[in-house]
């Protein structure tokens, strides 16, 4: 398996002392899990449905993503609940695969283009309309970038930004459209071709 170079940040809404955003990335023998977690609203609650949407996948990440994603849908059952992005990558079979409930949003940044899976809509532990993946093309030396809504999601980022340091673009994208008044989580990926 390839080296990870990660970027991230992360810092709970003005006024909270904990964040309700959280992030988890696994790395297997042929792939590598990356899940992004917003629970609804901040503070406390938002905190410990992150934390039990992470435990979750701690306990079984060779799941795939849909089954991974019904599973902590389960979990968070009886919590606020939490928006949530589960990517995995695949370079062996040149395949990212998403599945994504509510405002979590991944961007694939590949040398031709930028991919942007369309999450489903709902909320993981109360409600959600339909769960589907989507996969595209990856191979190693592509960045992706997941992020919460407390990063607006108005940012281009072009094949070129493939070339940039991971921790230094994670801290540019937060800084000119984090929100303070959410708590904002900003992660990005890149396996080392």
């Amino acid at each position: 398996m390839a080296d990870l170079i990660q970027g991230h940040v992360r810092h709970p809404a003005v006024g909270e002392l904990v964040c309700g955003d959280g992030h988890l990335v696994y790395q297997g023998d042929t792939f590598v899990l990356v899940v992004v977690s917003d629970g609804l609203g901040h503070g406390v609650s938002a905190s410990d449905a992150t934390k039990a949407l992470l435990a979750c996948v701690e306990e079984q990440p060779g799941l795939p993503p849909l089954d991974l994603i019904q599973a902590c849908h389960q979990r968070l059952k009886g919590t606020c609940g939490a928006a949530a992005s589960f990517v995995r990558l695949e370079a062996e079979q040149g395949t990212m695969i998403h599945a994504g409930v509510g405002n979590v949003e991944a961007r694939l940044i590949t040398s031709g283009k930028v991919q942007r899976p369309c999450p489903a809509y709902g909320v993981l532990g109360e409600r959600v309309r339909k769960f589907t993946t989507e996969t595209f093309p990856y191979q190693a030396g592509d960045l992706l970038v997941v992020h919460t809504d407390g990063i607006s999601d108005r940012f281009e980022l072009k094949p070129e930004a493939r070339h940039r340091d991971p921790q230094a673009l994670a801290r540019q994208l937060a800084h000119e459209h984090g929100k303070d008044y959410d708590d904002q989580l900003l992660l990005i990926v890149k396996e080392a071709p």
